[in-house]
């Protein structure tokens, strides 16, 4: 969609003054949320603007908006199996060497997510055996 085609929309319609503002500014500068809240409200720093834009993406009208015009939102995207896996596993290579600990806890994910981690079978006590009726002998 283009721009005015996304500001003719009847969703864009429905949004307030202070939507409109922000759906505009995004357009506008590219996708760059925080400053398109700056734009669209009262912001006291750059968590409050980054605050505000999120709030508003969460907007199924907004995030519809934005996302025909520059494609969907990787963010908003929900992780498949393999996607999952694949981003545990780049992460995992990627902070070896900065974090072991790290790297070990998306290995663990991994391993969960595929099925290595089985539970352990727990090892049944062996009943004790009735020698009530044996005689005795030493």
């Amino acid at each position: 969609m283009t721009p005015d085609e996304i500001r003719s929309h009847p969703l864009f319609d429905k949004l307030n003054e202070r939507q409109k503002t922000f759906v505009d500014a995004l357009l506008r500068n590219g996708n760059d949320k925080v400053k398109a809240a700056q734009e669209a409200w009262t912001c006291n720093g750059e968590a409050s603007a980054r605050t505000l834009a999120n709030r508003a993406l969460q907007n199924d009208a907004i995030a519809f908006l934005v996302e025909s015009f520059f494609g969907r939102d990787p963010d908003r995207e929900r992780f498949t199996r393999e996607s999952a896996l694949e981003f545990a596993a780049a992460r995992a290579r990627g902070c070896s060497a900065k974090d072991p600990k790290l790297s070990l806890d998306y290995l663990r994910l991994i391993a969960a997510m595929e099925g290595w981690i089985t539970k352990q079978q727990e090892k049944v006590p062996e009943q004790p055996r009735d020698d009530g009726n044996d005689p005795f002998s030493l």
